[in-house]
């Protein structure tokens, strides 16, 4: 009897012990290891070029999916950092849509978990991955199969980065819409990531301009055909920029689609169709952003 109740008493011990942590995990019941199956991630984003100066101070809008597997956002200004809860483990892109004012340029990105950077060994110190403009058309390209219903992780993303060092320049002269239905159709080529032929168009020399892509940005040389383009000749051109095909304007190389490139007062959008012959829009700002 005497053994009976003091087998009882240490039950009784081991269940009031125990309780808080079984409290824990029938509250977890979306996350069946608890925390564990969470992972604190520092995020941090890159300043925008100084080329895209002259157009204001740049933000970042990032979307991620969350630790209870829906698509969370935050906003937060370019070079900034946060703190993002992660499913453990599950692969997913982060995408990170720079902004200046109402102007949105091509993403950036990140992929977790292989692009991860690990943590020290202080408590303190969190796991993080660092926003690039470099991966955001990789970013993008997963984001777009995962919400057409596919699972990205399942295409070998890393034969397609090596595929894409092939092809140097900037990766957003490639659709990534035309890539991801390859994929999904299961008849890729390395020949999907060749961007095709190239057309000349001209800009008006009447303000700096900045094309949607900020990748070319960082690497600025007076000869190199970059999309960064600040004329020197700016104050002797009178036309305001009415005459957008001024053939004495500004060379740009593009190819087939559409372009947008960012100025001072006004945006231009430029359709060039398949033979090169190129549609002006002129899209006046009427604040500054």
């Amino acid at each position: 009897m005497k053994r009976a109740r003091h087998f009882a008493t240490k039950l009784a011990l081991a269940l009031v012990i125990l309780s808080p942590a079984l409290a824990v995990a029938s509250c977890s019941a979306a996350e069946p290891f608890g925390l564990l199956s969470i992972h604190s991630i520092w995020i941090t984003t890159p300043p925008l070029p100084s080329a895209a100066a002259f157009l204001g101070e740049g933000s970042f809008r990032i979307s991620w999916r969350g630790a209870g597997g829906r698509i969370e956002e935050k906003e937060i200004h370019a070079g900034g950092s946060f703190k993002i809860l992660l499913p453990r483990g599950e692969a997913q892109a982060i995408l990170a849509i720079p902004y200046v004012g109402e102007r949105a340029f091509k993403p950036a990105g990140a992929l977790y978990p292989s692009q991860i950077s690990l943590g020290g060994t202080d408590e303190a110190a969190m796991d993080s991955l660092r926003i690039s403009f470099e991966t955001g058309w990789l970013a993008a390209l997963w984001r777009m199969l995962e919400d057409e219903g596919y699972r990205p992780e399942l295409f070998d993303f890393d034969r397609l980065e090596a595929e894409m060092e092939k092809h140097p320049g900037d990766p957003w002269r490639i659709a990534p819409g035309g890539v991801a239905g390859a994929l999904a159709a299961g008849h890729f080529r390395s020949s999907f990531l060749d961007p095709g032929k190239t057309f000349e168009a001209y800009l008006p020399m009447t303000s700096p301009w900045i094309s949607e892509s900020l990748i070319g940005a960082f690497s600025m040389s007076a000869t190199a055909e970059l999309p960064i383009y600040s004329p020197e000749k700016a104050s002797e051109i009178e036309s305001e920029g009415e005459n957008l095909a001024d053939d004495e304007g500004l060379v740009v190389e593009v190819q087939e689609g559409i372009h947008f490139f960012y100025g001072i007062g006004y945006d231009i959008i430029l359709r060039v169709d398949e033979k090169g012959g190129c549609e002006y829009l002129k899209r006046r700002r009427t604040r500054k952003p």
